[in-house]
């Protein structure tokens, strides 16, 4: 295994966490661990329902015992009394608009006209829906900053304080976002917590942290805390609010940015190269109930005064909370990941098309083998029940590896990376399910060996992320070279990645799809009906013996929708037969071929570059080409992209069109 980690061990941190972060809040050296508590035994509107639970790190990967922080601090609760006094307001001045409408409408009545006598001593009644139950404030995230710039680390929550209402024998929720601050001692402890009531949001989820206004002092961006949230007020779920901070341990002066699509995550970075802290905001929109539709991400690029310009809306393939912000494929530019993959920046405000990953959330980035190249840990499929932590390898360029389960355990709700023993490696907590409604904070110390990036796991062989040379593979033998790796095998492998170099590899007489990525290629099927895809380069395709299926797409490995360029090599298939074989046509890299592909066999390059057809076979030559603009003279932005056999019969039914890989 290229990483390995221990097995988790799991610390007593205050009843169900959700999130989890990290920071050296006693100034030693080690990092120190915050997650948020929820003491459900606690009755409602009293001290110590909720708060943050802080574990001083000793540098060994252990931790002391939590040290528990209640946000509320004193029955009733000021804050709780705030939110009353707000509610009793906004009815107050319902009742007030209903008696300014009936007096217009007994102004309006003709002379002579006899009113009701229930109308005619109209009072305002008293409050129907008085509140009755308050919930205490839930935490949505948690983050550390110097907010009173004392030279100490402080903590800074958001969330949400909720009361419902009674109606009769309906009761209502509302609810208020909060941040609240608790000034830090220097040792790792903190002040008893003050509270902001927000106006623009329903909930405050992620939050983003630095000085926009170039004051010297923190400021805070925070958008809602999920969008998926059902609430009476969705245009609050579209915007972000800005507080600027005084410098005093205090957040204020709220604005609101709207962004036209709900909210899911928040980052800060300086996206343009101006040395000025810029946001991204993960979006999608809520009609579905899916991330996945309409995901993107808005860039707001800031004006060094507290102000913020839009350079737009940029497509993603998935959307979450976790956002993070660095340089994914080696350009020296910040690069935006999320669910889904990471979108290229392109080091001016702008970002291009989204670079798949199998990544979901949560999601973190680190060098988890050691080998210079950011790689992702995120969560492994399991819901509720088993899962754990994968892993996907980068090598540096922007591309990343097969996700190989590394940690066992719940599904993880939450994970923070860091150096936790002092290793020099990063190692991974989580906040993982350990039932339905109930969590477990869990350390898992990377206990990696080699820096290598070949992934082998279960019917998977994936060596994109290697860079110490070309990949040779010999399944039949069960023999695997790469750089200075000679490994036995001693499985079965239906999936086959090679490396960005020139790849020999050569199947079994199992079923197989194998990808060569990049580089000159040489790959063979032999028995099987195996699927076969060179990627870029000239490469060399058999299928052998089998029903098999040459893929010619843009990427074989991230699923790119890059069109169509000659610089994509012209690969060569020696065995292809008609009838038995197919090939198989990607709709985004051809991307002038609809659902229904047109082909035609002609004597020349020339009769190829005139016709109709969009793909069009040369008997004589044996070469295929890709007609992009039909009759018009030339291939428009085709060319040859495979050489077969000559003299084969070829016709539309050899071929086929996908979108997606």
């Amino acid at each position: 295994m290229p990483v390995e980690f221990s097995t988790p061990v799991n610390l007593a941190s205050g009843s169900h966490p959700t999130t989890v972060i990290t920071a050296d809040l006693n100034g030693d050296g080690n990092l120190d661990l915050i997650t948020d508590f929820s003491n459900l035994s606690v009755p409602v509107n009293t001290s110590g329902r909720t708060g943050v639970s802080v574990l001083l790190g000793n540098g060994t990967g252990q931790f002391a015992a939590a040290q528990l922080y209640a946000l509320e601090q004193n029955s009733p609760n000021p804050l709780y009394q705030e939110f009353q006094k707000t509610v009793e307001e906004q009815y107050q001045k319902i009742i007030e608009t209903q008696l300014q409408q009936y007096q217009q409408f007994v102004q309006s009545l003709p002379p002579g006209v006899t009113l009701p006598p229930f109308a005619s001593s109209f009072t305002p009644p008293t409050n129907p829906h008085s509140p009755t139950l308050i919930n205490p404030i839930t935490v949505r995230s948690i983050a550390t900053a110097d907010v009173n710039r004392d030279g100490k680390q402080d903590l800074i929550t958001t969330g949400s304080v909720g009361i419902y209402e009674s109606q009769g024998a309906v009761s209502s929720y509302k609810q208020r976002s909060v941040i609240s601050v608790l000034p830090g001692d220097g040792g790792g402890g903190f002040a008893p917590a003050t509270h902001l009531l927000l106006t623009g949001l329903e909930s405050a989820g992620s939050m983003a942290i630095a000085d926009f206004n170039g004051d010297g002092n923190v400021d805070l961006a925070a958008i809602h805390s999920g969008g998926y949230v059902l609430g009476s007020h969705p245009a609050l779920r579209q915007q972000i609010s800005l507080l600027s901070g005084d410098g005093k341990g205090h957040f204020g002066n709220e604005r609101t940015l709207p962004l036209g699509q709900d909210t899911a995550g928040i980052v800060t970075g300086d996206f343009n190269g101006d040395g000025r802290s810029d946001l991204a905001v993960s979006t999608f929109n809520l009609p579905s109930y899916s991330y996945g539709s309409s995901a993107g991400i808005s860039i707001l690029l800031a004006d060094g005064t507290g102000g913020f310009t839009s350079t737009g809306n940029f497509p993603a393939i998935s959307s979450g909370s976790d956002l993070l912000a660095a340089d994914f494929n080696g350009d020296g530019r910040l690069d935006l990941a999320t669910s889904g993959g990471y979108l290229p920046g392109d080091g001016a405000g702008k970002f291009g098309t989204a670079v798949y990953s199998a990544t979901s959330v949560p999601l973190v980035a680190g060098d988890f083998n050691g080998d210079g190249h950011l790689d992702f840990a995120t969560a492994a499929s399991g819901g509720y029940g088993p899962g754990g932590v994968s892993i996907l390898l980068g090598n540096g360029t922007g591309n990343y590896s097969y996700p190989v389960q590394v940690t066992s355990g719940a599904t993880p709700r939450d994970i923070v990376v860091g150096d936790f023993n002092k290793d020099g490696k990063p190692d991974l907590v989580t906040v993982g399910y350990s039932g339905f409604s109930s969590t477990t904070l869990s350390v898992v110390l990377n206990t990696t060996t080699r820096s290598d990036a070949l992934v082998i796991a279960a019917g998977v062989i994936d060596a994109s992320s290697e860079s110490s040379g070309g990949l040779k593979l010999n399944l039949a033998k069960k023999t695997l070279q790469l750089g200075a790796i000679n490994q036995a095998l001693n499985g079965t492998y239906s999936s086959i990645r090679g490396t960005f170099q020139a790849d020999q590899i050569s199947g079994s007489s199992g079923k197989e799809r194998i990808d060569g990525i990049a580089g000159n290629d040489v790959i063979v099927g032999l028995d099987g009906n195996d699927s076969l895809n060179g990627g870029l380069g000239n490469d060399t395709l058999m299928g052998g013996k089998g029903k098999d299926t040459f893929t010619f797409m843009s990427d074989g490995f991230n699923h790119q929708t890059v069109p169509f360029h000659r610089a994509f090599g012209v690969d060569k298939i020696t065995d292809f037969t008609p009838g038995q074989d197919r090939i198989e046509l990607h709709r985004d890299t051809f991307t002038a071929l609809g659902k229904r592909l047109s082909f035609a066999a002609v004597d020349t390059k020339q009769a190829a570059q005139t016709s109709r057809a969009l793909i069009a076979y040369s008997p004589k030559t044996g070469r295929l080409y890709y007609n992009e603009n039909g009759a018009k003279s030339g291939f428009g932005a085709g060319g040859l992209f495979a050489d077969l056999s000559n003299g084969l019969e070829l016709t539309v039914r050899n071929f086929s069109v996908s979108s997606n890989v």
